[in-house]
């Protein structure tokens, strides 16, 4: 398990990278977020691994 959260710290600064393009809205606000494609698709990915991780989870603790 240590390995995994080894390489998830490892690519978080590949997150950071900044883009072009504030055309719509101010670059804080969550409108920002959740309107461009560059930011919704890692947001909503990232949403559905931890989803499926915790069901995944939950479904092993209910078979042992």
């Amino acid at each position: 398990m240590k390995k995994p959260i080894a390489i998830a710290a490892a690519l978080l600064p590949l997150a950071a990278f900044a883009h072009g393009g504030h055309g719509h809205g101010q670059g804080h606000e969550p409108f920002h977020f959740l309107s461009s494609p560059s930011h919704f698709i890692p947001i909503l990915l990232a949403a559905v691994v931890v989803i499926g991780y915790f069901l995944y989870r939950r479904k092993q603790r209910e078979n042992a």
